[in-house]
């Protein structure tokens, strides 16, 4: 049936199924039949673990880099483009979430390591999935992408006011400049 609806062979559906049952996402109860496995708070919490495992080795290799690799030009070029959807990131979401996966794709190449590749395949599709779910608060999300990058690096050394929260950011709705958010934040400019 789901070979039917998708359009394609019953061999290319059921070997997807199986390499979802692999990451206990799906589970095969009877020939020809498969049941989701819940998806559970725990479950994810693993999932953006390993996630972020994989993601910290591969930006290890990628700043080590030699400077005339090519994957430098394409790094300068998928940030011009964040930077030009600044601005039209709450009408195009979508081309965000197409730039943040060719992001992350980037910087997992630096990696040359195939189990990385499907890994991250698997994780990108669990991610967008369940994102499909619930867009409520998608916008609120993408926002954060944009928070300037001495924001970011001051959040992750643990230097961002104790007034301020995730959820506070979360809940505002953040200028898209990094000179306003500087300011809105009370966060000392560069």
């Amino acid at each position: 049936q789901l070979s039917k609806q998708s359009n394609c062979s019953t061999r290319v559906v059921r070997e997807f199924l199986i390499e979802f049952s692999r990451f206990n996402l799906i589970e095969n109860i009877a020939r020809g039949r498969w049941r989701m496995i819940r998806f559970e708070q725990g479950y994810a919490a693993n999932l953006i673990e390993l996630r972020e495992m994989l993601e910290s080795h591969a930006l290890s290799k990628f700043m080590n880099l030699p400077k005339d690799d090519p994957r430098w030009q394409e790094a300068k070029m998928l940030l011009q483009r964040h930077r030009d959807l600044r601005e039209e990131v709450v009408n195009e979401y979508q081309a965000f979430s197409d730039l943040d996966s060719h992001f992350h794709r980037l910087i997992l190449s630096a990696a040359n390591n195939p189990f990385m590749d499907k890994f991250y395949e698997i994780m990108s599709v669990i991610f967008h999935y369940h994102y499909q779910w619930d867009n409520s608060d998608l916008r609120k999300r993408i926002y954060l992408a944009f928070l300037s990058p001495e924001l970011q690096k001051a959040i992750l050394e643990g230097r961002f006011p104790e007034d301020i929260s995730l959820t506070s950011l979360t809940c505002q709705k953040l200028p898209l400049s990094w000179d306003a958010q500087h300011a809105l934040l009370r966060f000392p400019n560069p």
